[in-house]
């Protein structure tokens, strides 16, 4: 197999690793690289989720659709069916603003 670098960024120096030149002639890996590098970066590797992929997350905790309670109310909805009063609907409103 052969790797060529296409990428645009440089590759790194295995000796700033702490391991050995590289594979040897056999095509095995490189040693890994000192305990103590690899124990900086595992104290110093973090991640944050993104807004959109919180979003995402708190989406799967939502229960599912129930797409037959959907199809029913927009039914109603079409045909001048679906009657909301106005005090459930303030009542709705305050409920989403406090929370």
């Amino acid at each position: 197999m052969e790797i060529r670098d296409r990428l645009p960024y440089t590759a790194l120096d295995p000796a700033a690793l702490g391991s050995s030149a590289g594979p040897s002639a056999e095509g095995s890996r490189a040693t890994a690289p000192s305990t103590a590098v690899r124990d900086e970066a595992t104290l110093s590797d973090s991640s944050q989720l993104s807004p959109a992929a919180r979003i995402v997350a708190e989406a799967a905790q939502l229960p599912e659709v129930r797409q037959q309670r959907v199809d029913a109310l927009q039914q109603q909805i079409a045909l001048g069916g679906y009657q909301v009063g106005a005090q459930d609907v303030a009542d709705a409103l305050l409920r989403q603003f406090r929370s």
